[in-house]
């Protein structure tokens, strides 16, 4: 069984109860359960079939969370959506979003992965940065501290 109308996909990923697709265009569309709002389409609305993601136009891959999805730009930006319990958007904020929202200072990201409830991104460097919940460290800054906004991992370059 083939998800009606979505025969150009080039990258899917699931999470909890939604999954996602990105689109050979660079849209993302994302199905399944909404309320948290990581479907990002500016709704809190459960949908069966694909919905296209608010304002995301230029994505070139996707990490899909537990709760949340984020898609890596072509400028290098990463943009998240849905529950954001402990900050795993990344916009220095513990609101949920409906539609896509900037992870604060990342430009040159070339990889993006979502978490349970955190994300991280390998920069173009080489270094990589983290944010949301850190209980166990997995933001990997030598704390336990939730990390709003994307953190540097410590020891790497």
């Amino acid at each position: 069984m083939t998800v009606s109308g979505l025969t150009d996909a080039m990258q899917v990923g699931s999470g909890s109860f939604h999954s996602c697709a990105l689109r050979s265009s660079g849209a993302v569309v994302c199905w399944g359960y909404n309320a948290y709002g990581q479907l990002g389409n500016s709704s809190g609305t459960t949908s069966y079939t694909p919905v296209t993601v608010t304002g995301l136009t230029d994505a070139t891959q996707v990490g899909i969370g537990y709760n949340h999805s984020c898609a890596r730009r072509t400028s290098g930006a990463v943009v998240c959506w849905g529950y954001n319990s402990s900050g795993q958007l990344g916009n220095g904020s513990a609101s949920a979003a409906t539609a896509p929202v900037t992870a604060t200072g990342l430009t040159d990201a070339v990889q993006v992965a979502a978490g349970s409830n955190n994300t991280c991104a390998r920069r173009a460097s080489g270094a990589v940065a983290c944010w949301g919940d850190n209980s166990y460290g997995t933001i990997g800054n030598g704390t336990t501290a939730t990390a709003y906004v994307p953190m540097a991992v410590t020891g790497l370059p």
